[in-house]
């Protein structure tokens, strides 16, 4: 016969310590006896293992608890480890009983069990009441170590929560909320700032577990939140300048006559609807009214570009700007550029550019009839046909005197407009060129009529 036993921890098998490692017992509640010879000895090895197990794990445990905690971390981890400890202390003692019982089974089969061993076994309850004795005395250092704790994290909180009002306070009097820093420096003190927020952030988390510990509150600290937010619309700010700025200088040099002004229209509607959003968060920053002010100005500016870069602009109006402004330059040149028409001030002749391009216009129109006039009578043709084998006549003139009629209505009309001053010598000549031809035309016909009537007499 043989009794059949399954291991186990008479022990505690507290999981969450890593300073030993659980052993599990489990006696089988109705022993079996079997005949295999050397089954008492085996069970005899399994059970004097087992009631020496549970010594070397408490000796492990009370070697963690002479450490006293050195930080909050520490002290978490000794109150978890305690708190297991006296979760299982019924479940351990229920496992005294079948350890005693295996070492019954063990005399009854007459197997030779050392004195020492039997010593221990005698001992066992007693030096499990002593450990539970142990874990008393622990819990009540623990509980002086969290008061000790508390009142350093009390401490801590304080500071910290001064700490996080001076920084928002050293923010909103130091960072770059003024266009007056340059861009570099505007970037340097948004990382300096960024950094000092996470600093924060990591003292808060730091904190965190030791707040849970005595069940504390967080803080809410919304000075901090605030601080981040105001950095992430500072840092899109200052980038929205430093793209305008960008913008600007390519604008400035680019050559004036070729300028994309549909370019430049596109690209300030959509700055403004940014900056627009920007504003419904953000109020009284100085910079964000500078990029607004530049931005608002290059869309003044559109205006007097496409004044200036209209096609109908002459010679003849670039001197009456010259004139008007006191002073020179060349609109044709290359070098002549958005930064001359600035350094020019021609902005504040923008009235009067307004006015010249206007009648440029309205010039560029008679200028271009004439041309038409000219074009028409450059094409126009005679509609001659054949008489009796030896002689040409006109045929029909209808399209001549629609075409005389039509120039002469339109000659009148330019004549009479106030922007035909520079075109009067020209609308002059035409004019009298026109009367010549009908008097011509007319002329011709009443010859060709009167020789037609009397060819017969002539002829016979």
């Amino acid at each position: 016969m043989h009794v059949h036993v399954y291991g186990a921890c008479v022990w505690s098998e507290h999981p969450h310590t890593s300073t030993h490692t659980s052993t599990h017992i489990h006696t089988h509640p109705h022993p079996h006896i079997h005949t295999h010879p050397q089954e008492p000895t085996r069970i005899h090895t399994r059970t004097r293992w087992r009631a020496h197990a549970p010594r070397t794990l408490a000796a492990q445990v009370e070697e963690t608890f002479k450490k006293r905690p050195v930080n909050l971390d520490q002290l978490a981890e000794h109150i978890h480890l305690l708190e297991g400890e006296q979760a299982a202390f019924e479940k351990t003692e229920a496992r005294f009983e079948p350890l005693e019982t295996q070492y019954r089974l063990l005399e009854k089969f007459e197997v030779a069990v050392k004195d020492y061993e039997l010593e221990r076994l005698a001992g066992l309850r007693g030096e499990w009441q002593g450990y539970r004795r142990t874990l008393a005395e622990v819990q009540i250092r623990l509980h002086k170590a969290k008061a000790d704790f508390k009142d350093d994290l009390l401490q801590s909180l304080t500071d910290f929560n001064a700490q996080v009002q001076t920084m928002r306070n050293d923010f909103q009097r130091n960072a770059p909320f003024d266009a007056d820093v340059s861009s570099a420096r505007a970037k340097e003190l948004i990382a300096e700032y960024k950094g000092q927020v996470a600093a924060l952030r990591g003292r808060e988390a730091d904190m965190r577990a030791g707040l849970d510990i005595f069940s504390i509150e967080p803080p809410v600290n919304k000075e901090t939140s605030q601080t981040e937010k105001d950095i992430e619309l500072l840092d899109q700010v200052w980038g929205m300048l430093d793209e305008w700025n960008a913008n600007m200088e390519e604008w400035k040099y680019g050559k004036f006559a070729t300028m994309d002004v549909t370019t430049i229209e596109e690209a300030a509607g959509k700055y403004s609807k940014r900056i627009l959003r920007l504003q419904k968060e953000v109020k009284h920053w100085k910079v964000l009214d500078t990029l607004k002010e530049r931005v608002e100005a290059i869309k003044k500016l559109m205006p007097l570009i496409m004044d200036l870069r209209n096609p109908a602009m002459r010679a003849r109006h670039w001197k009456q700007l010259m004139d008007e402004v006191g002073k020179s330059f060349d609109p044709n040149s290359d070098a002549f550029n958005l930064e001359v028409v600035l350094d020019l001030g021609l902005e504040h002749h923008q009235e009067t550019i307004s006015a010249l391009s206007a009648a440029a216009g309205k010039e560029l129109a008679i200028e271009e009839a004439i041309q038409k006039i000219e074009a028409q009578w450059e094409t126009l043709v005679l509609d001659l046909t054949d008489y009796k084998g030896d002689y040409l006549k006109l045929r029909a003139v209808d399209d001549l005197y629609s075409a005389l009629e039509d120039n002469a209505v339109g000659i009148s009309t330019m004549k009479a407009s106030r922007f035909a001053a520079s075109f009067l010598g020209e609308l002059d000549r035409w004019e009298k060129s026109l009367s010549h031809i009908s008097e011509t035309i007319e002329m011709m016909m009443g010859v060709q009529r009167k020789w037609m009537y009397l060819e017969s007499i002539f002829v016979g």
